[in-house]
């Protein structure tokens, strides 16, 4: 921020903000009253923010007729590029030495959309349950700087257009534009989209509630200190509310964003040197943390993930520790390459550029070597080549054999014809099938049950959701003849389950229905065991592992068996021995489950091999095997 625009407050507002962020992150409590389970509502703050600021010089320069898009961008990348470089170039060298091929390969991916600016693109497409733990990923805060560059690759070309040749239409249009992506993100969100969060159009107004401030400040209406000291104090209020009230699991962003959104707003706008709030923002601690916001914002992620990755972090003590490591060395890269590089006197465009491009280039060519290698997957025994995928990769598999004979018809063959219907468990099931051969004398389709539709599991509307009209989805259940019906099951679905056996209105299926059981296995990557833990261990070691399933699952399992009989195969009985343990590894020393639920390539063939033996598959399949 120039010294023109400079304000103490916005300082310490970015302080606030950052520290959100980083608290949110590390999971930070004071006691039970001081959750930060908001603190993500920084990132909004912050854009509020960078669109006031941004929009105050470029305004400002533009009415002074000093405005070039080439020194806007030269600042941008001045400002942008140094930690991000350094950042990257370190989360580098820790990610190759710490990181399995999986987790490797996607880091890299991750750089390299970084380095382009896209990162929201590709954590939006990497993000849900069959991937890593957002904790996990050194990179994943970059989205919010690729939402920002994205809008500023815009934004210098539309105040240009507009103060050119319809200067009066810049407010109203910036109003539209504010409410129409507000609107989408609240719908977006209620949709549970991804996008909504990583997407710039969902979050454009943000930004543009930032630049509105800039224009409400040009205007220099006045405004009573009363007034002023009471608005900005609410909007605090209103950021402080968000931080410790919101929840991960509302609809963000969206029309509650409105709350932290209009808190900064108020703040910037109101606030002045002459007010309360500015002396409490302005304060010597707010205004250090402030001015190295940028800096803390980008070492947390790659900090906390690795040490993450490499054990847990769960004492307070441990959390507190962090934060002053984060400061420390803040304030290093601060003080010693965010301010060089903004000085054109200490570093000319040349030397900055020249620099800069070689150690673009240097990232981009780790990057590749990650990608391009796997991870360095081939440093491993192919042995163990299942141990080291990803939970994205993992999930690839789980889902990908399934999507392929989505509502399939089927054909006119001898052969029997199999519908499996549930959720992702149900997509192992059909894995089962492939992996053990079972094609060649059934005929697959597979129906996708939507975590909203499995209360009440079998409504009709919910199942017809894909299809043209209700009678398709019935034309598929008369022709089989077999369904089967695999679940993740719990105690809430058992009353489902007896609607579909009770009900007439479920007869035109039920006869042919069998109920698959759930599963369970050891959790790796959780405390205790760790796919690093495990490639240690030596096949008859390996052979010997045996986990423990749960007091819940036992219950349900046990009272289907009861309740359905002959119309029940249980997993567990499948997979388990008496005493109700269950292997990790198949007898060739390969991994069954990567996540305690799902079955990696080995541990569909596994099952598929035991299913065959099952007197349940062997009457409704094929009494051959």
């Amino acid at each position: 921020m120039s010294k023109e625009y400079y304000r103490k407050d916005i300082d310490g507002l970015r302080a606030v903000a950052v520290f959100a962020v980083i608290f949110f992150h590390l999971k930070i409590n004071f006691l039970d009253w001081f959750k930060f389970n908001g603190g993500f509502i920084g990132v909004d703050v912050f854009f509020v923010i960078s669109g006031f600021l941004i929009s105050s010089i470029v305004f400002s320069e533009i009415e002074k007729k000093k405005f070039s898009i080439k020194n806007f961008y030269n600042r941008r990348a001045r400002r942008i590029l140094p930690i991000f470089v350094l950042v990257g170039f370190l989360s580098s060298i820790f990610s190759f030495y710490l990181f399995l091929p999986g987790d490797l390969q996607e880091f890299s991916n991750s750089l390299i959309s970084g380095i382009f600016f896209s990162s929201n693109f590709f954590f939006w497409q990497n993000t849900g349950y069959f991937f890593a733990d957002n904790e996990l990923k050194p990179l994943i805060h970059t989205w919010s700087l690729s939402v920002e560059e994205q809008f500023y690759i815009l934004f210098p070309i539309f105040i240009l257009i507009s103060f050119r040749y319809f200067k009066q239409l810049i407010t109203p249009l910036l109003l539209i534009v504010l409410v129409l992506s507000l609107i989408l993100a609240h719908i977006e969100s209620s949709n549970g989209s991804a996008g909504s969060f990583f997407l710039l159009p969902t979050r454009a107004w943000e930004l543009v509630a930032g630049i509105l401030c800039t224009i409400i400040l040009k205007k220099n209406i006045y405004f009573p200190r009363l007034l002023r000291e009471f608005l900005s104090t609410i909007g605090l209020a209103f950021i402080i509310f968000s931080i410790f009230m919101f929840e991960e699991e509302m609809a963000h962003p969206g029309f509650v964003t409105l709350i932290p959104v209009l808190g900064t707003m108020l703040i910037i706008i109101f606030c002045n040197k002459n007010l309360f709030l500015y002396k409490i923002l302005g304060n010597r601690f707010l205004v250090f943390n402030g001015l190295i916001s940028y800096s803390l914002y980008m070492w947390h992620q790659p900090i906390i993930a690795f040490l993450s990755y490499t054990r847990e972090i769960n004492s307070f003590s441990t959390k507190i520790s962090i934060i002053f490591f984060l400061i420390s060395i803040s304030f290093l890269s601060w003080k010693f390459i965010e301010v060089p590089a903004r000085n054109k006197e200490i570093i000319n465009n040349k030397i900055y550029y020249l620099v800069s491009s070689f150690c673009i280039i240097i990232l981009i060519g780790i990057s590749s070597l990650g990608i391009l290698s796997k991870g360095l997957l081939s440093n491993y025994p192919e042995k163990d080549h299942n141990l080291l995928l990803n939970k994205q990769q993992y999930g690839k598999y789980v889902w990908k054999k399934s999507s392929s004979i989505e509502i399939k018809e089927f054909s006119n063959t001898s052969k029997k014809k199999v519908i499996v219907i549930g959720d992702s468990y149900s997509q192992d099931l059909i894995n089962s099938f492939i992996e053990s051969g079972y094609e060649s004398e059934i005929e697959l389709s597979w129906y996708g049950i939507n975590f909203e539709c499995k209360k009440p599991i079998f409504d009709i509307k919910c199942l017809s959701r894909n299809l043209k009209i209700k009678e398709d989805f019935k034309k598929l259940i008369n022709e089989a003849d077999v369904i089967f019906l695999a679940m993740s099951w719990g105690r809430q679905h058992l009353r489902d389950v007896d609607k579909i056996f009770l009900e007439d209105e479920f007869n035109f299926f039920s006869k042919k229905l069998i109920l698959v059981g759930s599963k369970q296995f050891e959790l790796i990557n959780e405390k205790r065991w760790t796919r690093k833990d495990l490639l240690k261990l030596k096949d008859p070691e390996r052979l010997n592992l045996k986990t423990k399933i749960s007091k819940e699952l036992i219950y349900v399992n046990n009272l289907m068996k009861k309740n359905y009989e002959k119309k029940f195969i249980s997993l567990i009985d499948i997979l388990c021995d008496e005493n109700l343990q269950c292997n990790l590894f198949d007898e060739d020393s390969a991994l069954i489950s990567y996540d305690g639920s799902h079955f990696t390539k080995a541990g569909a063939r596994y099952l598929g091999e035991k299913l065959k033996k099952n007197e349940i598959i062997r009457e409704k399949l094929f009494q051959k095997f």
